[in-house]
């Protein structure tokens, strides 16, 4: 939702994080990525978990072969 309660993206999303540098962190089927504004994933829900940016980075977790990988 925006600032004023109307929808921006489709609701088919398990959680959804703040939108920072036009990039939102999305949950589906318990992986993450990020979307932008019209709902498209910009960065491929691949992830184990995957916080919002800040000062333009962000942390993401991957799991590979049972390593957890900070990327």
């Amino acid at each position: 939702m925006d600032h004023s309660g109307s929808m921006i993206i489709k609701d088919n999303f398990q959680g959804v994080g703040d939108f920072q540098n036009n990039l939102a962190p999305v949950e589906n089927r318990g992986m993450h990525g990020y979307i932008n504004k019209n709902g498209k994933y910009i960065i491929k829900n691949v992830f184990t978990t995957a916080d919002s940016f800040y000062m333009d980075l962000a942390v993401l977790h991957l799991m590979e072969n049972g390593a957890n990988w900070m990327k």
